[in-house]
């Protein structure tokens, strides 16, 4: 608003005007006007309104009052000659559709920048319950992994059980008395004291650590 002032008040050498056409805005508005001619706006003064128009909506028709240095109650037979009917529905159009004031953008901008904190605030929300959901999904597997590994090995070690009572028999009946003193009745010793050593009984359980929510065997 402060900036459509200035333009409406000073000239190119910023000095004060008496004279609404010499001011830097309607300076603007004659250098614009050639874009705005293919809609009908042939005037400098309505494409100089148009800029008003940035600072409030309404203040294209004052604009267009103090330009045409009529009042508002005349304003109407004044302008009729700078339009004709298409190029006046063709302007009220364009006054309806282009750009919004400055005080409606500043508060577009705050609501948008309020929607992008919310939406920012969602995101963080849903982010943080996807890690939540892969730290429990690491923990389930965590979990599976050691039960399968530690039923694998229980099963490993009931079958060499299984082998070493088949092939202790059958060591005896080759063997028969040289056996106790034979260096297969050492592997054997060998064998069990493996056995004892990795016997379930002896394997210390799993436990539920609450202080990572991670499964260890301890």
């Amino acid at each position: 608003t402060l900036l459509i002032w200035f333009l409406q008040n000073f000239d190119v050498r910023l000095n004060p005007i008496q004279n609404g056409e010499q001011s830097l805005l309607s300076g603007l508005g004659k250098l614009l006007t050639p874009l705005f001619r293919p809609l009908g706006f042939s005037d400098w003064r309505l494409t100089t309104a148009l800029i008003s128009g940035l600072a409030a909506k309404e203040a294209v028709v004052s604009s267009l009052g103090v330009m045409m240095q009529t009042s508002m109650a005349e304003l109407p037979n004044a302008i009729e000659k700078l339009f004709s009917p298409l190029s006046a529905f063709s302007y009220l159009v364009f006054v309806l559709l282009y750009t919004p004031c400055f005080a409606s953008i500043a508060t577009m901008k705050k609501e948008n920048a309020a929607q992008d904190e919310i939406r920012h605030k969602k995101w963080l929300i849903e982010e943080e319950k996807r890690r939540e959901w892969e730290r429990l999904q690491q923990m389930e597997n965590s979990r599976i992994k050691t039960l399968v590994e530690e039923t694998e090995k229980l099963v490993n070690i009931k079958r060499i059980k299984d082998y070493i009572i088949v092939i202790t028999e059958e060591g005896k009946r080759r063997l028969g008395e040289s056996y106790p003193e034979s260096d297969f009745a050492k592997w054997v010793d060998w064998a069990e004291q493996f056995l004892e050593k990795n016997d379930c009984r002896s394997w210390k359980l799993p436990k539920f650590d609450l202080s990572d929510q991670y499964f260890f065997i301890i």
